[in-house]
């Protein structure tokens, strides 16, 4: 059997390596950083590749949602919609939000361009999400991280926009 580093899998063959005789037998090629252990490798790896997906709703659980990422800050805008609704927004693209409502069920509002669909529950009110096209014509979503329950806003690097004045 080829030797192995300790991960569990036979390492690849490179030209001069102790691997290259089993070369036919690994199964799954397989690199490592020197002085790396499995583990550090593996939570390096984690950390930087997977992200978090965190369950967001509305107040009475009619309009439910996931999203993925790691959220360290938040839009808040003053325009005349935002200022009055309070809204903490994360804009992401549309692979990153999964409704789990159906659509039909999640209520739509549209002011001044319309450019913008606003989504909320029907029944309680909340504005949980958004959707449009941005400035520079790729599709978004945009989400009101306050009706994500796992995303501390107290942790948040609030970034203002003057919607007021710029929309």
């Amino acid at each position: 059997t080829p030797p192995r580093c300790g991960c569990g899998f036979a390492h690849m063959s490179l030209p001069g390596s102790a691997y290259a005789p089993y070369a036919k037998t690994r199964r799954r090629a397989h690199w490592r950083p020197q002085g790396l252990s499995r583990n550090m490798w593996l939570d390096r790896f984690r950390a930087e590749d997977m992200m978090s997906i965190h369950a967001g709703s509305c107040h009475c659980g009619n309009v439910a949602f996931d999203i993925e990422g790691e959220f360290t800050s938040a839009l808040v805008c003053n325009c005349s919609y935002c200022r009055r609704a309070g809204h903490m927004l994360a804009f992401m693209a549309p692979d990153k939000f999964r409704l789990k409502t159906p659509q039909k069920d999640v209520s739509t509002y549209l002011f001044n361009k319309q450019a913008i669909s606003h989504f909320f529950c029907g029944n309680c009110g909340i504005a949980t999400h958004g959707g449009g096209v941005a400035p520079d014509g790729k599709r978004m979503v945009v989400v009101n991280l306050r009706c994500v329950p796992d995303v501390d806003l107290d942790a948040l690097q609030i970034d203002k926009f003057d919607g007021a004045n710029k929309l």
